[in-house]
């Protein structure tokens, strides 16, 4: 799965920011670097996965303290 945009992370909805959020490499330069720590910000501040979401996309729900990747580099 290729990384998504900037643009593209802030107008995503929950299910599609879970979608990537599991889906995604580890990134490869400081670009995804980012765009993995915005998604991993999205992903903690609208609460994970709702049990609906996790059963649609096959993955248990996470615990409730999620390990965000670290602030990527300026």
């Amino acid at each position: 799965m290729l990384y998504p945009s900037v643009a593209e992370v802030v107008k995503a909805d929950r299910e599609q920011v879970c979608r990537w959020w599991y889906a995604l490499r580890p990134p490869q330069n400081a670009l995804e670097e980012r765009v993995l720590y915005l998604i991993g910000k999205k992903f903690t501040c609208l609460g994970g996965p709702s049990d609906e979401i996790a059963k649609k996309l096959s993955k248990p729900r996470p615990p409730d303290r999620v390990q965000l990747p670290s602030r990527p580099r300026k």
